[in-house]
């Protein structure tokens, strides 16, 4: 199922409407949804609040998928070579590449180069992109499940056997503190933004629930997802006013001075005799 969360935001809202059942996904230039299903297929969605999820014609077989910048869509295949494979667009045909490759989870930095999770959950990068040389990547600090990186450049991932999400370090190479109330997912993917609403999302997967994270990005060239306002779910906090207070001001004291003492003398006493 999806939800969604702002950075300020300490609880989950959704869940999303025909939002299940993807074991990952990633965001097209569109703002459209893609997934991959528990069949290895690619599935698409309209977008977050609005649409269903339906298959991509021939799509099989992958277990990870992201979108380049030019919009390239990029795969790993679910066989035992684990190739990278790439198309054009939903409609093309899968390309498998002749690199080696042996990582599971794929995303794409700024320059283009693919960064990616091995099965022993360490870092590596193909400089180029997918018919580049792949290179170590150093890291420390804890073995990931998966990563993603937002637009602009920050490194995020989830910690091998756990469910937080963790900011990478990428020139030192080191991880970082789990972000406060991040958890619990297994998958991430960070989208950017379309349009005047500027958004950021972390999309994640636990086993039962597919989850994101949206918050404010203002990267005006990376362009991949919006979050119309009037495509909100309809559970949302109503949007009327509450009830003002009268606005004609209460009755005033009144303006007459209250009745002075009399100015008069009184008479004098009788005089005695």
């Amino acid at each position: 199922m999806l939800y969604t969360k702002s950075y300020s935001n300490r609880q989950w809202d959704g869940p999303v409407e025909n939002g299940c059942c993807m074991m990952r996904i990633a965001v097209m230039q569109d703002g459209s949804l893609l997934g991959v299903g528990e069949d290895n297929q690619l599935y698409t969605k309209t977008s977050i609040y609005v649409g269903s999820w339906k298959v991509v014609e021939n799509s099989c077989c992958i277990q990870d998928v992201t979108v380049d910048r030019d919009g390239t869509i990029i795969g790993v295949s679910s066989t035992s070579t684990r190739k990278l494979m790439t198309r054009s667009d939903l409609t093309g045909q899968w390309t498998i590449s002749r690199k080696f490759n042996d990582v599971i989870r794929i995303d794409v930095l700024p320059d283009g180069t693919i960064l990616g999770v091995t099965p022993t959950g360490t870092l590596k990068r193909r400089v180029g992109g997918v018919e580049g040389d792949l290179v170590f990547q150093k890291s420390f600090g804890m073995k990931v499940d998966d990563i993603s990186i937002q637009p602009d450049g920050i490194v995020l991932g989830i910690e091998k056997g756990g469910c937080g999400v963790h900011v990478f370090d990428l020139e030192a190479g080191k991880w970082g503190d789990e972000l406060p109330e991040s958890e619990c997912v297994t998958a991430i993917s960070s989208p950017g933004n379309l349009g005047e609403y500027l958004i950021r999302l972390l999309i994640g997967v636990d086993k039962k629930q597919l989850v994101t994270l949206a918050g404010q990005n203002k990267i005006p060239d990376r362009l991949l997802v919006i979050i119309d306002p009037t495509e909100k779910p309809t559970t949302a906090e109503p949007t009327d006013a509450p009830t003002e207070a009268p606005t004609v001001a209460p009755t005033e004291k009144p303006t007459v001075a209250p009745t002075e003492a009399p100015t008069v003398a009184p008479p004098p006493p009788p005089s005695s005799t």
